[in-house]
C-alpha cells in the first residue's frame, strides 16, 4: 500500500495536507492554519505541526502493514498457510 502526501493550500497560509491511501480507503486530513488570528480554534495547528502530524500517521500505518507483511511471509516459510490461526 501506497500513502501520498498532498498540500492543499486554497488560501495563502492556510490549508490541509491529505493522506491518499493507494488501496482506495478514504483519505485523512491534517488541517492547517499559520496566521494564529485567523484560527478557528487555538489548538489548530501550523503547516509545520500538520506535516508532521500526517508524516506520523502514515509512519504507523506503514509499520503496521509491513509488520503484517512479515507475519504472513513467516507463516509461509513455516510451511503454513498465509491464512491459517496462529499457534
Amino acid at each position: 500500500m501506497t500513502i501520498r502526501i498532498i498540500k492543499h493550500e486554497a488560501v495563502p497560509m492556510c490549508g490541509s495536507y491529505e493522506l491518499r491511501f493507494s488501496n482506495g480507503r478514504p483519505s485523512k486530513y491534517f488541517y492547517w492554519e499559520d496566521i494564529p488570528g485567523r484560527r478557528l480554534r487555538s489548538e489548530q495547528a501550523d503547516s509545520k505541526q500538520a506535516l508532521e502530524e500526517a508524516k506520523a500517521f502514515s509512519g504507523r500505518k506503514r509499520s503496521r502493514q509491513e509488520q503484517r507483511r512479515f507475519q504472513i511471509d513467516h507463516r509461509r516459510h513455516q510451511g503454513g498457510s498465509a491464512w491459517q490461526e496462529p499457534r
